[in-house]
């Protein structure tokens, strides 16, 4: 390592892209990046070779070249090319390999710590630096936390399907579930889209959607609670969902506002594809899981309950916290690509038990040591599952993976995700059975251990079995044939 102190001026992503805006590295002379790796190795409990391996490898990324400016999309709904590269030079290109960001990251800290101590602060220093996205945590009232689980969660005995849960079993750390209200007798979960192809996502903010999203919302027996999401689909489109529920009074409000819907003028030429899927469930077909400090879902909803489940923290939790007596099985044959449904209005009819999961997580209460945690460790086995899911309709027929956003789309620090299963046996063939998901959980696992309740990391997740002895609405118009369902099962309508 004869010339690594020269190589640590060239450390990419030094100054405000990585966020820390202060002293620029001193020049080799007056220190050498070797004074730190025993410093580093005890931090991270590595011996010494470890760290000066980790290092060495740390040192040798290159900065991505800067793009373009001319691909910019110009488009204020999505990241430009710009804004894309810095967060690469942030990450780096090898974010994804073991400690190396964490290590370049803590010896640039460590430098100027101590070359603080001794020299002047430069210009730079005095930058005011971005402000920190709001955190997303906050405690609900202390009246809306049950002590005890209801009896009636603990589900039938004997089951249909054996419960999982271990003898004995104490989770590590103990989560909620949402507590429908008695009066209750189905959950209705609407998700109203909107897609803009390529080039035009600017449209999506002035779209008749988001205008009718903004009015019917407000009206009497609107959703109790509400959020915001985009993504670019696998075909280019860019697609802002707004997702709604309601505990009761949903048809009420839907024959004020279901006339939009039918208007001759969704199918105008020009006119942006959208979209809506609503899904009705019973009680005993739903299941949630959060934090309590991170209202999500039907959890952000302020009458509702929140209990702690009996069941969490181990393989099979989830089906458990389903009390439904029924093995909850569905179509047998394998699902493919049935149907290429041109633009249109079509109505698809979803099979009974097909599984739905709504779930998120934020990022917006870590501090910079856990975010370059999760960036470094959680984010690529996330991405990388997600992304097997979206390519395999085998395993999920749709998956959106969407980043959440504001009522104008601005973006905010939290991940969504949303995935139709043909079946939840489906759901648990990949979330027990697949090594992208063993890669998940392993990451997280090894999170919490590490941080144990100071880990801030936070997630909620939802899944419903849907039952077909009610109106499940899947409804697309003007819509590129890949979106959501559109592709399986029997469906009404026609092509424009």
């Amino acid at each position: 390592m004869e010339n690594v102190g020269t190589q640590a001026r060239s450390i990419p992503g030094q100054g405000d892209s990585l966020g820390m805006r202060g002293a620029p590295l001193p020049e080799p002379d007056e220190f050498d990046v070797r004074d730190y790796i025993q410093d580093y190795a005890d931090a991270k409990r590595l011996t010494p070779s470890r760290a000066e391996e980790l290092l060495e490898k740390a040192l040798a990324v290159e900065q991505p070249a800067r793009p373009d400016p001319d691909a910019c999309c110009g488009s204020s709904c999505c990241p430009c090319v710009e804004d894309l590269w810095r967060e690469e030079v942030a990450v780096w290109k090898a974010v994804r390999v073991k400690n190396q960001h964490d290590m370049a990251q803590h010896l640039v800290r460590a430098a100027r710590r101590r070359l603080s101590t001794s020299t002047p602060p430069s210009p730079a220093s005095t930058t005011t630096p971005p402000p920190r996205a709001a955190s997303l945590l906050r405690s609900p009232p202390t009246e809306r936390i049950l002590p005890t689980a209801p009896e009636w969660t603990y589900g039938p005995s004997p089951r249909a399907v054996p419960l999982r849960k271990p003898a004995n079993f104490v989770p590590a750390v103990q989560r909620y579930s949402a507590l429908l209200p008695p009066d209750c007798p189905e959950l209705v979960i609407a998700q109203y889209g909107v897609q803009a192809p390529a080039g035009d996502e600017a449209a999506l903010a002035t779209s008749p959607l988001m205008a009718w999203v903004d009015a019917a919302f407000k009206l009497p027996h609107g959703p109790s609670t509400a959020d915001h999401a985009r993504f670019v689909d696998a075909q280019g489109y860019t697609n802002h969902v707004v997702t709604g529920y309601w505990l009761r009074s949903y048809d009420d409000w839907r024959a004020a506002t279901d006339g939009w819907w039918a208007a001759p003028d969704r199918l105008e030429h020009g006119a942006l594809g959208v979209f809506r899927e609503v899904v009705r469930v019973p009680p005993e077909r739903f299941e949630s899981i959060y934090w309590l400090d991170y209202p999500g879902g039907l959890s952000a909803d302020a009458g509702v309950e929140l209990y702690p489940t009996p069941y969490c923290g181990y393989y099979g939790a989830m089906r458990d916290r389903l009390v439904v007596n029924d093995a909850l099985e569905g179509e047998a044959a394998p699902l493919e690509r049935r149907h290429d449904r041109g633009h249109g209005r079509w109505r698809v009819t979803p099979p009974h038990n097909t599984a739905v999961i709504r779930t998120a997580h934020t990022w917006s209460a870590m501090d910079e040591s856990q975010k370059l945690d999760y960036d470094a460790k959680l984010a690529p086995p996330l991405a990388r599952g997600m992304g097997y899911l979206q390519d395999h309709p085998d395993a999920c027929l749709s998956l959106r993976w969407a980043t959440t956003t504001d009522a104008e789309g601005e973006l905010v620090p939290e991940k969504h995700a949303t995935g139709y299963f043909a079946t939840l046996g489906k759901m648990e063939d990949w979330s027990e059975g697949h090594k992208t998901h063993a890669a998940i959980f392993s990451a997280a696992v090894g999170r919490y251990k590490f941080y144990g309740e100071k880990n801030q990391l936070r997630t909620w997740h939802e899944v419903c079995v849907l039952p077909d002895d009610r109106e499940q609405l899947f409804e697309y118009i003007g819509c590129h044939a890949d979106t959501g369902l559109l592709p399986y099962f029997d469906a009404e309508g026609h092509e424009a």
